[in-house]
């Protein structure tokens, strides 16, 4: 189906490209451009930031305008997108648009992360931190990067920063919890995940601010969007990192559940070969 003039892109860069854009002329030239594709496929359509939920309706009645066709998928019926967010009124009639100008269908499958084989002679997530999980770990960096020499990096990131990866071999990097989550966000990770094929964070701690817990979330998302090898040690399993902060009710309950359902798809043998 239009073989030239489609694009697929996952919605975080895409949002993030929104808001790289700036100015209005800018953005302009942006949503010109895409308008030059017939279909437009966003993938994992999710509102968790008061920034898109703010930018998103313009964006969408540019594209309604155009002759190009939009196709989203998303884990969220409209009328759940940005539930709970920080002035979510004014989010509102941008679910009407997409309500009134797409057709919504319910696929109701089942979740077939949870059914794969963990990968064989490996574990990729290690529940606790103490010197038999570092050793594990140590262990499995060993085994993927054979005859690697250590190096130091400096990655660039689109919005200028600069990402220091002081442990990197080839396609694997060793990144500490404190270096890869403080003060970063989805341009850090998009910049990490596209250079690297393989990611070791070691070193996670019981999450015990909303902060923290957005930017795992957000970490994950990319890596599972750039198909990355991770191999994680944390003081806790992933249904009790962050319990003890998730609103029941609300979107980061959701967002947790789709997170450690991507962890164990993240694990499973499929992923790893």
């Amino acid at each position: 189906l239009y073989p030239d003039r489609k694009l697929r892109r996952h919605f975080a860069p895409f949002m993030l490209g929104m808001r790289q854009a700036g100015h209005e002329r800018t953005t302009r030239a942006a949503l010109d451009a895409l308008k030059t594709y017939r279909l437009l496929c966003l993938d994992e359509f999710q509102v968790t930031d008061i920034a898109d939920a703010m930018l998103l309706r313009g964006i969408l009645e540019e594209i309604f305008s155009s002759n190009t066709a939009l196709l989203t998928t998303s884990n969220r019926h409209p009328d759940e997108l940005y539930l709970n967010g920080i002035q979510r009124a004014s989010f509102l009639p941008c679910i009407d648009l997409i309500k009134a100008r797409m057709l919504v269908f319910n696929l109701d499958a089942e979740d077939f992360r949870l059914n794969r084989p963990v990968v064989d002679g490996s574990r990729s997530f290690l529940p606790l931190i103490n010197e038999q999980t570092t050793n594990e770990m140590e262990a499995l960096w060993r085994q993927t990067t054979i005859n690697l020499p250590d190096a130091q990096l400096t990655l660039t990131t689109e919005t200028g920063r600069s990402i220091k990866v002081g442990r990197a071999r080839g396609e694997c990097c060793w990144i500490s919890y404190q270096l890869l989550f403080k003060d970063t966000w989805t341009p850090d990770y998009l910049t990490l995940c596209r250079h690297f094929r393989y990611i070791f964070v070691p070193g996670i701690p019981k999450l015990t601010d909303r902060d923290s817990v957005r930017r795992f979330i957000a970490f994950i998302d990319i890596a599972y969007e750039h198909r990355v090898r991770l191999v994680l040690q944390s003081a806790r399993p992933i249904d009790e990192l962050f319990d003890d902060l998730v609103d029941k009710s609300g979107d980061e309950s959701f967002s947790v559940h789709r997170t450690a359902s991507r962890l164990e798809e993240m694990r499973s043998r499929a992923w790893w070969e």
